[in-house]
């Protein structure tokens, strides 16, 4: 069978001469694609997986080409560039597919949406599938623009979606005839567990929103949990004041985003459970930390930790109201250092006489 390209027969051999001339040009599109990608959701703030990228290789393109035997133009075959894109909820698919739909020229015509296209009653690879070109009003750079005949083949699903197709094209079975009865009854089985894992998921991550939306409210009322102690290190000025103060103690050019999982389990053993607890407890240690820190923190550090305010309130908790068998069980679970323990040792002896006064 022969092909008309530009006023020349051309046959499937040419197509794929053709590419193969061109396959660094395909390569350079697809490595500027993506990188546009990955700044685009970036940008707009949009929590993804993650964004891969593959230019079809010259055998694959062969072997597409002699099996469709149906192409008259290179740019007529949509996949020679691909992006995909996988996300942690499914909602996120939606957010990235109007922002696709706003950057770029759609190809309709070869743009599909499986997961409204996929009949009910089957089982499959529910992903959202765009063909797309450059669009000049938004794509400005002259290093894109260069590119703008060129089509780009963007796919967009959650984490679950995606597992789902690749243990599908693991298991090898390319349609549902194929499958043997039993087979398919647990395949739709485990496409119902997939998906309605998938709504569960966005379900808890919308209720965590919710729940931080609350504590932005009422946060001193709230038990303490990683998300309410999130919003305790924004809320709270004490905490920000010895945030500063311990940044410039310390000399730190930097600080860390810091992890409350182990802050959580001290205040557990202190028998502090109320983050009401937590603000009385700074307001009455504040000074007093700012004042023999350095006893604790004597070399300084570039990095500091972001929860460092709290975790000094657990070790002036310790020294001061606790004593010497909670002192020894305290640092058998929490202390790893014999150095630090020392540290915390010292400032114990020096605060052997303090008396907490009530905070107001």
């Amino acid at each position: 069978m022969t092909r008309e390209l530009e006023g020349k027969i051309m046959d499937n051999e040419d197509l794929v001469r053709e590419y193969s001339n061109n396959l660094t040009t395909y390569e350079q599109f697809t490595n500027l694609m993506e990188t546009y990608i990955c700044n685009l959701l970036n940008r707009e703030q949009i929590s993804f997986h993650s964004i891969t990228s593959r230019t079809k290789s010259i055998e694959s393109l062969s072997k597409k080409i002699e099996l469709k035997n149906k192409y008259q133009k290179l740019d007529e075959i949509t996949d020679l560039s691909g992006i995909r894109v996988i996300t942690y909820y499914t909602d996120t698919v939606d957010q990235i597919s109007k922002l696709i739909e706003n950057e770029f020229i759609i190809d309709r015509d070869n743009s599909i949406d499986k997961r409204k296209s996929l009949d009910p009653k089957r089982f499959g690879y529910r992903s959202l599938h765009y063909v797309v070109q450059i669009d000049p009003k938004y794509v400005k750079a002259q290093e894109y623009l260069k590119y703008h005949n060129l089509k780009l083949e963007i796919q967009i699903s959650s984490i679950l979606q995606y597992t789902w197709a690749e243990i599908e094209h693991d298991l090898g079975y390319k349609s549902q005839e194929e499958i043997p009865y039993d087979i398919k009854r647990s395949f739709s089985r485990l496409a119902g567990l997939l998906e309605l894992a998938d709504e569960e998921f966005l379900r808890i991550k919308n209720e965590i929103f919710a729940y931080q939306n609350h504590l932005l409210l009422s946060y001193l009322s709230a038990d303490i949990d990683k998300e309410s102690l999130a919003v305790f290190k924004v809320k709270s000025p004490e905490y920000n004041e010895l945030t500063e103060f311990l940044i410039k103690e310390m000399k730190a050019k930097k600080v860390s985003q810091g992890n409350f999982e182990n802050i959580i389990r001290m205040f557990e053993y202190l028998n502090i459970s109320k983050l009401q607890e937590v603000d009385q407890k700074l307001k009455q240690y504040q000074q007093l930390i700012m004042e023999h820190i350095d006893v604790l923190y004597r070399d300084a550090t570039s990095i500091i930790s972001g929860d460092m305010p709290l975790l000094c309130l657990c070790y002036f908790i310790l020294v001061v109201e606790k004593g010497e068998v909670e002192f020894e069980k305290f640092t058998e679970q929490f202390i790893s250092s014999v150095n630090f323990k020392n540290r915390l040792i010292e400032l114990k002896r020096i605060l052997k006489d303090y008396k907490l006064e009530a905070a107001d």
